[in-house]
């Protein structure tokens, strides 16, 4: 999992520009320009989803599947991760390595990786939980319910031509997770290519298409 960075999303990101209805058909004679739209969209989903299995559940149109990349193990934190869960540097907890995939036949069709360190220990989950986070392939706040999540900044991979290949991440996320105000999870989502290129859907969930307004102020 790469260290998480400090830094805040700004709120002048291209991710969170309003994409226009129209706008992603008058671009579809450009490829490059259809890609990048495509990817503000996807962006401004996940940085509001509730999960980010919503959000790509959501673009991709049909359902997904979780399994573990390689066996969850205990890791110690780096400063920075331990700053963003609010605990002492070298506290361990549990890595976890997964990819979703379109629950499917035919070849698998990974749309997303995800990797997590989850403080066990502030969970308070049961012998169940526990074990699906440490055998299962499922993210975290799909194993466990009332988890916020609070995505704190979207990347995306150097221009280039590896760039263009599919099977390669076209958005990366960082996020934390927290039950009932304490933070439990970091989260690292890279969203593949092949993902964004397989479709746009119509319509964006509410969640990302809430426009801010001004609040009412009581004297």
């Amino acid at each position: 999992m790469t260290e998480p960075t400090l830094l805040a999303a700004a709120p002048g990101d291209s991710g969170a520009r309003e994409i226009r209805p129209g706008a992603a058909a008058a671009d579809a004679g450009s490829q490059p320009q259809k890609l990048t739209a495509d990817l503000d969209r996807l962006a401004r989903m996940i940085r509001t989803a509730p999960r980010f299995l919503d959000a790509v559940r959501w673009w991709a149109g049909f359902p997904l599947r979780g399994e573990l990349l390689e066996p969850a193990v205990t890791h110690e934190l780096s400063e920075a991760s331990a700053i963003l869960l609010d605990l002492p540097p070298g506290t361990r907890v549990l890595r976890r390595e997964l990819r979703l995939l379109g629950a499917m036949s035919g070849p698998p069709f990974t749309v997303a990786t995800v990797s997590e360190y989850v403080h066990e220990a502030l969970l308070g989950a049961d012998l169940g939980a526990r074990r699906a986070l440490r055998e299962g392939g499922q993210p975290v706040d799909d194993v466990l319910d009332g988890l916020h999540r609070a995505a704190y900044l979207l990347t995306r991979p150097a221009a280039g031509r590896e760039r263009q290949k599919a099977d390669l991440p076209a958005l990366f996320s960082h996020a934390v997770l927290s039950g009932a105000g304490r933070p439990v999870a970091l989260t690292t989502e890279a969203v593949y290519r092949q993902l964004v290129a397989h479709r746009a859907p119509d319509t964006i969930p509410h969640y990302a298409a809430r426009i801010p307004r001004a609040a009412r102020i009581t004297p």
